[in-house]
């Protein structure tokens, strides 16, 4: 298989979008990654349970409980936004001139345009970054 730059993107809101409309369940979540002794990176960089184990060292049932909190903070913000679909990611940009680096906010539902997307519309960026691999 070849190795080269591939391109990806994502809608990308600021912490204090998702901190503003859901405050309880957005410092519920900070306090479960702290009570649970996971960061903000590590929870972001891993894609399933396993993951988030392994990234972090915690516990199978440490990781159920953060994500299960993160669950309870995406569903309040689809309610809050009326069908936005909240995500976290990290990416380490290596120089390459991406938009993103660390840890990011996404929403899904945005476009082409659904009702809650063009709500929000002036709260949400595209932001796009390469993959190497």
């Amino acid at each position: 298989m070849g190795m080269g730059n591939y391109a990806c993107f994502a809608d990308v809101v600021e912490e204090e979008f998702v901190k503003g409309l859901c405050p309880d369940e957005f410092d519920e979540f900070i306090t479960a990654l702290d009570e649970n002794n996971i960061d903000l990176e590590a929870f972001a960089a891993s894609t399933e349970e396993a993951d988030l184990e392994t990234n972090s060292s915690c516990t199978k049932e440490q990781a159920q409980t953060v994500t299960e909190v993160f669950g309870r903070l995406a569903e309040a913000l689809n309610k809050a936004t009326g069908g936005l679909d909240l995500g976290l990611q990290f990416h380490e940009a290596d120089d390459r001139g991406d938009e993103v680096d660390g840890v990011f906010w996404t929403v899904e539902g945005v476009y082409v345009l659904s009702p809650a997307g063009k709500i929000h519309q002036d709260k949400i960026q595209r932001k796009s970054w390469t993959v190497y691999g």
